[in-house]
């Protein structure tokens, strides 16, 4: 039996429209009724969003041809100050729903659904405010109603749905992404040589172009931050590091440096090399990793010096006789 799962992400934030001493927080609180774990969210001791019967926790999910229903969670919530309901089957489907408190005033909402079988299926995240205030999203006030997802842009210039409550003196906003929508565009696009710079929307290169340079090639300073942001999206680490790994070796094939670009028809450098822009990307890894708490050791760097024989001597590299060394 193959099991899928797809990851999607909602988050709850405050921010106070002036500066003032203190902290500005948004917390999720937890109540049962009838067996059934409810959510709310509180700011001090105001309520900002309280749950709806429709959605007790904050969840509705919807198959083809049927109607909207409720995400029910019951249990236990509550694991080392981390709230985590579920699991909970509907058909093929298995929902959890994890709330994390990443700073006083962010809360993470993160929905795992893992599929038994292919199943289509649409998830809502009902957000009621107990407070009035003017509603925006990215692109300028909101004063109808409107459905933010993360599927369509359906709003101009906005690369993923925010919408935001704005007070007397707060702002609270709602951001929602997914990994697993991410995954499947960028894989359209992937080439074996790596992610094409721009091409028709099925990968394929445009007319007139030749897969190099700003005609369909490969970036790696693209490629590289287009999935160290997967990463922070939440797509699981060990996919961000195959997804790194293999493309630094298609970077490192034809000759031990980073180019400008490659041929994603060819797979030849293309441009200046080595390309010290790229530089950047060693940067760029060691902050997210940091900012992630991933402590462990660096499985891309280990994975590449591997390849080419590196050895790590105190502060010294050296390259080992291995055969990729030595070509």
């Amino acid at each position: 039996m193959k099991h899928i799962t797809a990851i999607v992400l909602s988050a709850l934030l405050h921010a106070p429209l002036a500066a003032r001493a203190g902290v500005t927080e948004v917390r999720p609180v937890v109540t049962v009724r009838d067996g059934v774990q409810r959510i709310e969210y509180r700011s001090g001791d105001t309520l900002v969003a309280r749950s709806a019967d429709t959605a007790p926790a904050g969840v509705e999910l919807k198959f083809p041809g049927a109607d909207w229903v409720p995400v029910t969670f019951h249990g236990p919530a509550l694991h080392n100050g981390v709230i985590e309901v579920g699991p909970e089957k509907f058909g093929t489907l298995t929902l959890r729903w994890r709330l994390v408190q990443e700073t006083p005033s962010l809360v993470e909402r993160t929905l795992e659904v893992t599929a038994a079988q292919d199943q289509k299926f649409a998830v809502t995240f009902p957000f009621h405010p107990t407070m009035a205030g003017a509603w925006a999203a990215f692109s300028g006030p909101v004063t109808e109603k409107a459905i933010f997802h993360t599927g369509v842009r359906e709003r101009a210039n906005q690369t993923f749905p925010v919408a935001m409550l704005r007070t007397a003196d707060s702002v609270y906003g709602v951001i929602a992404d997914s990994p697993a929508y991410w995954e499947r565009t960028s894989e359209k696009v992937k080439s074996p040589f790596g992610l094409r710079v721009i091409s028709a929307a099925d990968g394929s290169l445009l007319p007139g172009h030749n897969g190099s340079y700003c005609y369909g090639g490969s970036w790696f300073f693209c490629d590289s931050g287009n999935y160290l942001l997967a990463g922070v999206h939440r797509l699981p680490a060990e996919d961000v590091d195959a997804r790194l790994i293999e493309r630094i070796q298609r970077e490192l094939a034809k000759q031990p440096a980073f180019n400008e670009d490659i041929n994603t028809v060819t797979g030849d450098p293309h441009g200046n090399a080595p390309y010290a822009d790229y530089s950047v990307y060693i940067w760029l890894r060691q902050q997210i990793r940091q900012r992630m708490r991933q402590t462990e050791p660096d499985r891309v760097g280990q994975a590449i010096d591997k390849k080419l024989g590196v050895v790590h001597e105190r502060d010294v590299l050296r390259l080992g006789p291995g055969a990729e060394a030595a070509k």
